[in-house]
């Protein structure tokens, strides 16, 4: 980056204050292929640590793109992992999040050399319906935040 040409850029205004989010209700979206379309997240507290994988989806609804002045909309799908000694916890009722994102997806009884094969084969799948929901800031509740919290088949 050129420190000096950011520097020099004409300030002909405030910049904005607030990011605004995708608004709530269910939209046609495909889960994305750019580099960062996965992510896994470690959190510790108390001595016990929990993990999360964070799927993007990329919203396909040209009013919410105009409504946002973006020409592309993302919003993360999170999900908590239940994990048994370092590893996925495949057993009767764990991981629903992830199992039922992946029987939408037609992967869910796709067999696999291993469990990451399958979840690889999620990117830029779809298109499917997502739900998304707004959650506020727990800092500052004026500060709204897109989010998924359900994927379903396209009908």
């Amino acid at each position: 980056m050129d420190m000096s040409a950011l520097l020099n850029t004409p300030a002909t205004g405030p910049l904005s204050t607030a990011v605004k989010a995708c608004k709530e209700g269910d939209y046609k979206a495909v889960i994305d292929d750019g580099e960062k379309w996965l992510q896994f997240k470690e959190f510790t507290k108390d001595g016990r640590t929990s993990y999360q994988a964070q799927i993007l989806f990329s919203i396909l609804d040209d009013g919410v793109r105009k409504d946002l002045g973006r020409d592309r909309v993302i919003v993360p799908y999170t999900m908590w992992l239940d994990m048994d000694s370092g590893k996925l916890d495949t057993s009767e009722g764990k991981n629903v999040s992830l199992g039922r994102l992946l029987e939408t997806a037609d992967l869910n009884k796709e067999a696999a050399a291993n469990f990451g094969e399958k979840v690889m084969k999620l990117r830029g799948r779809g298109p499917f319906v997502v739900k998304v929901s707004q959650r506020s800031d727990q800092n500052d509740p004026t500060i709204k935040y897109a989010e998924i919290k359900r994927v379903s088949k396209l009908t």
